[in-house]
């Protein structure tokens, strides 16, 4: 106790001190005055006045004295020294005293050009290029918080954002899944509601059989399709039907014999759901992919497992690969799984190149957005791109193709599947499972949520970090298809790579690779070639296992 108030006593006397100095100063200096006018001309030097702007904005005041009393009036081949206060001070702390005292004088006088920052906040850097001293938050919150409130319609829309008048048919993500996709094409749909053990009701689309098939689904092997997340209005069992039955793979599967399950995933349009939630409520968003790996996926299984009497095949994309990795990890699904196709295989984010999402993993944006009480994370209709302006501007990266900033240059997708995807009204997810993914892009690990701090931690997992997912743990014989591309910003090849030497031990005949050197991330999933190069070896997959 004695030490702490011995250091309390020296910080008080040293602040006496400090204010002691500035009191004997012969002209004392209001905050507001000009530093060059009332510290430097004063005592005979040349000053001048210069603004430097910051890349969040910041307009900073910075003084510079060229020369000493003595030199020559040029400041020609003068070395620059750039002189920066510490906390609660700005350039004056350079300037008490005599000139034979106060190191900005002196260095002058030996032949310096000195140059005298201002931190911003202080009197001379009070400047910002769109906000001002009396607004409560910075710009990064004031932003995103008009973001999901809708009101930055005159933001300039000039980074090539999608036209999506082009668009034919934009779906709503409220239409019915059923009737707007899949019985238009001429194949019978069944909606389905499964309700997962934490309350969420999971809206499940079922195309029991192809369109030339007898009618009925007897003994046709189930097939589950998990999407992944998607900043799009598709981000939804809608991701396996985007095309023409011959190019989609819900389809597809359907017209090869399977009985085609299409889930959606909690807080999607036909998901929004819960047993004693709505999505008003601030705890209905209190979810990341732990949750879905957890509680989600197995409960999808069990519903169409008890429903067929049949073991399933899983075919996940992005997100719904990682869901499954863990789930199985942790002895999930096995019993109840036959083999599971990967597109896009996601376990580790830590080499992740998308400028886009790398920039709002390092940003923190869903941290800030979770700061300020915005649980769930949807961006509407052109602030998708609004968004991507702002990270390119902050991260100065070319954003003049928005796709393929986000997911890396797709080879193989029409332009009007790009406008679909890019279109109004995309889906909500919770911000909760966009910090949980940021959090895995900046440490490149894949472990549970870190709540970030101690407390939490040790409440949810007793310990004061988040437990670690073992991929290791998944038997080894559980038969695995991998399929990824070399052009992927998102599934990067380092990454896919660190999966592999963790699977290394899996049964060899277990696990197929497939690798696409022209393919990125969506390819996969709307390439208009996808169902020759993706699609038929899936299938030869799913039949042989």
């Amino acid at each position: 106790m004695a030490n702490i108030s011995s250091t309390t006593v020296f910080i008080v006397i040293l602040l006496l001190c400090v204010s002691a100095a500035v009191a004997a100063t012969a002209k004392l200096r209001s905050p507001a005055a000009n530093i060059c006018k009332s510290l430097v001309e004063t005592q005979g030097y040349i000053c001048q006045e210069h603004k430097v702007t910051t890349k969040d904005g910041y307009v900073l005041g910075v003084q510079r004295i060229p020369m000493g009393r003595s030199a020559n009036k040029t400041a020609n081949n003068k070395p620059p020294v750039l002189l920066q206060h510490g906390l609660l001070l700005d350039a004056a702390t350079w300037l008490l005293g005599s000139p034979d005292e106060a190191l900005g004088f002196i260095l002058a006088d030996h032949g310096f050009d000195v140059w005298l920052s201002n931190t911003r906040g202080t009197a001379s850097s009070r400047g910002h290029a769109w906000l001002n001293p009396q607004d409560p938050v910075d710009f990064l919150a004031n932003f995103l918080l008009k973001l999901h409130s809708g009101v930055l319609d005159n933001f300039n829309k000039s980074i090539g954002a999608c036209d999506v008048a082009a668009t034919a048919k934009l779906r709503s993500p409220a239409a019915n899944i059923c009737k707007s996709l899949v019985e238009t094409q001429g194949y019978i749909c069944q909606e389905h509601k499964v309700t997962t053990k934490d309350g969420y009701v999971l809206g499940v689309q079922r195309i029991p059989m192809g369109r030339s098939a007898n009618k009925t689904a007897n003994n046709k092997p189930p097939v589950l399709l998990q999407h992944g997340l998607l900043l799009s209005n598709y981000q939804d069992a809608a991701t396996w039907l985007l095309g023409s039955p011959d190019e989609a793979l819900g389809f597809i599967l359907a017209d090869h014999g399977f009985d085609v399950w299409l889930s959606n995933t909690r807080g999607t349009a036909s998901s929004r759901g819960h047993a004693w939630l709505n999505p008003q409520d601030p705890e209905y968003w209190e979810w990341s992919w732990d949750e879905l790996a957890e509680y989600e996926l197995p409960a999808l299984f069990e519903y169409v497992y008890h429903q067929t009497g049949q073991k399933l095949y899983y075919v996940g994309h992005s997100l719904g690969t990682l869901n499954a990795f863990v789930a199985l990890s942790k002895g999930k699904l096995v019993n109840m799984l036959r083999s599971a196709a990967m597109l896009t295989p996601v376990a580790y984010l830590g080499q992740m190149t998308s400028p886009a999402f790398r920039s709002i993993a390092e940003l923190f944006l869903s941290e800030k957005l979770y700061s300020l009480g915005v649980r769930e994370f949807i961006l509407k209709g052109q602030d998708v791109a609004k968004l991507l302006q702002f990270v390119c501007l902050k991260a100065e990266i070319n954003c003049s193709d928005t796709f393929t900033v986000i997911t890396g240059p797709n080879c193989c997708i029409k332009k009007s599947t790009v406008d679909s995807f890019l279109g109004n009204e995309p889906q909500s997810t919770a911000t909760k499972n966009v910090i949980h993914l940021s959090q895995m892009i900046r440490r490149g690990t894949l472990t549970k949520y870190d709540y970030g701090n101690v407390y939490e931690n040790v409440k949810s997992y007793g310990q004061i970090t988040p437990p670690a997912y073992n991929v290791k743990s998944i038997p080894k014989d559980v038969p695995l298809l991998l399929s990824y591309g070399g052009k992927d910003s998102l599934t990067v090849v380092n990454d896919v790579k660190i999966l592999l030497e963790d699977l290394r031990d899996h049964k060899a005949d277990k696990l197929v690779l497939q690798y696409r050197d022209d393919y990125a991330h969506f390819d996969f999933i709307v390439g208009y070639n996808a169902n020759k190069l993706v699609y038929d070896p899936l299938i030869a997959f799913f039949m042989l296992h």
